[in-house]
């Protein structure tokens, strides 16, 4: 096995500023540290920003091949050179290029669905009842309370107190009781777990309304080991997929 030459720690400190002044450039005066600052895009077409760079001490301009194109690269460095040129200082340049990258696309939302869920205690008895914000639709819910929206018309003939009957998306029937009103906003609880979804009727008596439009809900892939990931170029959005889901192999991530 070779075995590198042991340095003394002076010829070890010695080595390691010639290896970094070879890097990074020579010690500036009065100072050991160098400034590195990564280029933003605008460095590719704004002169007098460089310029400012490199006459406030700029040493090293950091080029992220991440991001911009080859040719925003090349007039980055074209304008350090200029610039270092002009206030008559050494600036080197670094361009810290990108390793291998898995872009993953888009997985499609989920059904516009709502959980109102209570607080319930070590056996089961709900304690807190879940509320609600019933709003007209296009008027903003004003607290952070979910927002469930209906017709204005139907809501502004709400009152304290009522009741509100409705079976939820598994079938269940619930009542909701209407706790404070307002003709465009209305707080509302329910002590069942209760799933509302858009286009869901909503009764007081014989007048009914209309679950609005309600957002999406996020999803993901849940895979444990030995499941089987496949990964296209298909940039569409693919159905999420869960381990134990009936037929066949999980939604692609995307290239």
């Amino acid at each position: 096995m070779f075995d590198p030459d042991v340095l003394d720690f002076a010829s070890g400190r010695a080595a390691l500023d010639a290896n970094t002044d070879g890097l990074f450039g020579p010690r500036p005066a009065g100072r050991v540290t160098r400034i590195m600052v990564t280029l933003p895009s605008e460095a590719a077409d704004d002169r007098a920003l460089v310029r400012r760079l490199v006459a406030g001490g700029m040493d090293i301009a950091r080029i992220n091949g991440a991001h911009d194109c080859p040719e925003a690269w090349r007039r980055m460095a074209d304008n350090v050179r200029s610039a270092a040129a002009e206030v008559g200082v050494e600036c080197r340049i670094a361009i810290d290029l990108p390793g291998p990258k898995l872009r993953t696309g888009e997985i499609e939302q989920g059904p516009r669905v709502m959980r109102l869920r209570p607080v319930r205690d070590l056996r089961g008895v709900p304690i807190t009842p879940a509320v609600c914000r019933l709003i007209a639709a296009g008027v903003s819910a004003g607290t952070e309370l979910p927002a469930v929206p209906v017709d204005a018309s139907w809501l502004a003939r709400r009152r304290s107190g009522e009741s509100i009957t409705f079976r939820d998306t598994r079938g269940s029937m619930r009542t909701m009781e209407i706790i404070e009103h307002s003709p465009l906003a209305s707080t509302a609880q329910v002590v069942d777990t209760t799933y509302l979804e858009t286009g869901l009727v909503l009764s007081v008596g014989a007048d009914q309304t209309t679950v609005g439009l309600l957002p999406r809900l996020p999803c993901h892939h849940v895979l444990l080991v030995g499941d089987r990931l496949v990964v296209c170029r298909d940039k569409s959005p693919q159905p999420a997929w869960r381990h134990g889901q009936p037929g066949g192999s999980p939604g692609a991530l995307l290239a």
